[in-house]
């Protein structure tokens, strides 16, 4: 008997992917359309693309289908958690009250030794996460660390996030974080900050080494305004230069085609990183600087937990998988990947290869738990194809035909289905198929070829349970009808 296993839930919808922002042409919004032959298409290959679940997540299943590439083709599978790849700076601001230590806890980027300045401290009494922040009074407190190569931020993507409260009435400039000259506002030496104006609005700014581009909040900020923790997220994306404040976009987009300048200035927490002025007065907790990706290019929910402390290489799973691996198949198009056990992160990211080719394409993602049957289907199952193609007779007799695409349908029957399986996953199914939700049916987990024996689709037969005459037994039919 085969080992049958189903995934229902797919944690990646449409809003959770990314495409790499060299891939200009890669609309992924499409990954989740639920109509067959719908494929994203990147400009060239290698390309990649990344499913943000928005916090992180359990899943022991992965899957890519739809794709179009050769036999000397592979897919590198990564799993990040928040504290990943990208991730050059991460500061928790945590530990003993009143300590002067200010750790380092990137998983992505070197070991950052960060030197504290005038009173700046770890504070116990007020934080967002983790039991403690960083205080810092207004008056010469900062934290700093010399220049890197991990805090070059390029042409490329980039996102500066952390959580800050106000501890002042407003009417002057405060800095969140920074890396500019000594004096500011110079722009031959410095790259980017975050901070509050003199309106009391949060905004951001990055230099090409000539002029600043600047971003301006609207919600303003004192201890008598909008008091509390908050959370600010600066981020290029392509092109645009966006801030968020709270999760919720302000300021609109902001036009950057540049390389943000590589300045030689001390990158600081609490000033602007070398000048001397404009230190903050209030808390910051978890600070993030995040080079390569853009977290977030629309409105969503801030971080509601400390972000992951380091872990090697920031992820938790790392493979890549070629034709002579049962996961991949390039013949059917798909990457069917059941994880020994469920992982907790936030980041998938698929990295395609296929070389000489002048494009990658590929249809659609899931990311999901999965769960066995406890009783497999007897013989009897079906796999069809049906083709969608027309076909027609011309004048001359010939038969004229309208190519489409081909989709599988698996039909099987389960003659023994025990009462907690029927109460919970048939349940769940007839639920979810209500809802037209595709379902990840692997029909042998220990399959030598599990893009074959696995159909992404639509549960399509009633798959109500029948009675067997044995207590507590039940049968059951399935039918899934691929969707690509």
């Amino acid at each position: 008997m085969a080992n049958a296993a189903v995934a229902i839930t797919n944690l990646a919808d449409s809003g959770t992917w990314s495409a790499s922002t060299e891939e200009a042409l890669m609309p992924v919004a499409r990954l989740q359309n639920e109509h067959v032959g719908k494929r994203w298409r990147s400009t060239a290959a290698p390309a990649w693309a990344v499913c943000d679940l928005g916090a992180r997540k359990s899943f022991d299943t992965l899957g890519l289908l739809g794709l179009t590439a050769a036999g000397a083709a592979s897919v590198r599978v990564r799993v990040s958690t928040d504290n990943d790849e990208f991730t050059k700076v991460l500061l928790h601001m945590d530990g003993a009250d009143a300590s002067t230590t200010f750790t380092d806890s990137n998983a992505g980027g070197s070991a950052h030794a960060w030197t504290r300045n005038g009173d700046a401290q770890i504070d116990t009494a007020d934080f967002k996460f983790g039991g403690a922040s960083g205080l810092f009074d207004g008056t010469g407190d900062y934290v700093s660390t010399p220049d890197h190569a991990d805090y070059t931020l390029g042409s490329g993507d980039f996102t500066v996030d952390a959580w800050f409260r106000v501890n002042d009435s407003g009417g002057a400039f405060r800095m969140i974080a920074g890396q500019t000259d000594s004096a500011g506002a110079s722009n031959a030496n410095s790259a980017w900050f975050v901070g509050r104006t003199d309106g009391n609005v949060i905004y951001a700014s990055v230099t090409n080494g000539t002029t600043q581009t600047v971003v301006t909040g609207t919600t303003q900020f004192t201890n008598a305004l909008n008091t509390g923790w908050h959370h600010v997220a600066f981020v290029r994306t392509g092109n645009v230069l966006k801030l968020f404040v709270d999760g919720v976009q302000e300021g609109g987009n902001a036009a950057f085609s540049a390389s943000v300048n590589d300045s030689s200035a001390s990158l600081a927490i609490g000033r602007r990183g070398d000048q001397n002025s404009l230190y903050w007065n209030g808390w910051l907790d978890e600070f993030r600087l995040s080079v390569g990706i853009a977290r977030w290019t629309a409105n969503f929910t801030p971080p509601t937990a400390a972000f992951d402390g380091a872990a090697a290489n920031g992820d938790v799973y790392d493979q890549t998988f070629t034709a002579a691996d049962a996961a991949f198949d390039p013949d059917y198009g798909a990457l069917i990947l059941p994880l020994a056990a469920p992982v907790t992160a936030r980041f998938v990211r698929f990295d395609i290869a296929d070389a000489g080719a002048s494009y990658i394409e590929a249809g659609r993602g899931f990311v999901g738990l999965r769960e066995a049957f406890t009783y497999n289907f007897v013989p009897g199952g079906r796999t069809t194809w049906t083709d969608r193609s027309r076909r027609g007779k011309t004048a001359g007799g010939q038969t004229l035909i309208f190519p489409d695409n081909k989709f599988r349908t698996a039909e099987i029957n389960f003659d023994f289905v025990p009462e907690d399986q029927r109460n919970g996953l048939w349940e769940t199914m007839a639920r979810v198929n209500g809802n037209a939700v595709d379902v990840l049916l692997i029909l042998d987990t220990a399959s030598g070829n599990l893009p074959r024996d696995s159909y992404f689709g639509l549960v399509t037969n009633p798959i109500g349970t029948g009675f067997t005459g044995i207590p507590d037994i039940y049968t059951a039919p399935l039918a899934v009808e691929e969707r690509l």
